[in-house]
């Protein structure tokens, strides 16, 4: 029998019980072993309302406070990088290297992007003019993650974007472990 699922979407700031609950199936028994959570279409829309509301703060921090918040998710992975491993091991079948594998390429993603800073560009400084290339935050970016394998293809960070992220049916805890329901997300 599937354990009751114990994740919450993370809203606006807030942990919510999902519209729906998808079994997460062990590969190697074909047993549901537990339930994950799955946005509907009204979260989907609460969490991106959440984020364009939240956006404009988000775009005033600095790339130095920006890049603070993956450097801290990096650090909640590491600290359980076992534990995760062995998750993820259950819930698709992979050797524990493999697993393991997976969340170092997560971790290079999100201290990759957290150490990100754009670089000047400057397309013309003479008498006549000075023109440069000035990146910063556009808006909120989709953070749609299909259930397919591999810890690292679920950290999809932007540094010009406010993410909002919806769960699809497949995932199972190890997400969930690192803090991420694969569900709608906003406040960081």
């Amino acid at each position: 029998m599937a354990e009751p699922c114990p994740f919450h979407q993370l809203v606006d700031g807030e942990a919510v019980d999902a519209a729906a609950t998808v079994d997460v199936i062990d590969p190697a028994t074909g047993r549901s072993v537990a339930q994950a959570a799955v946005a509907d279409a009204a979260e989907v829309d609460r969490a991106v309302a959440a984020a364009l509301a939240t956006f404009p703060a988000w775009a005033a921090r600095s790339a130095d406070e920006r890049g603070a918040l993956p450097h801290r998710l990096a650090d909640a992975i590491d600290a359980h990088a076992e534990e995760i491993a062995r998750l993820v091991c259950r819930e698709q079948s992979k050797p524990l290297t493999e697993a393991e594998g997976d969340i170092g390429a997560a971790l290079a993603y999100l201290r990759y992007f957290a150490e990100w800073r754009p670089e000047r560009d400057i397309l013309r400084d003479d008498d006549e003019a000075f023109v440069e290339i000035v990146r910063r935050p556009l808006g909120v970016g989709p953070g749609l993650e299909p259930g397919a394998d591999g810890l690292d293809q679920h950290v999809a960070l932007s540094p010009r974007s406010r993410p909002a992220a919806a769960s699809s049916p497949g995932w199972a805890r190890s997400s969930a472990a690192t803090g991420s329901s694969r569900s709608p997300v906003s406040r960081s």
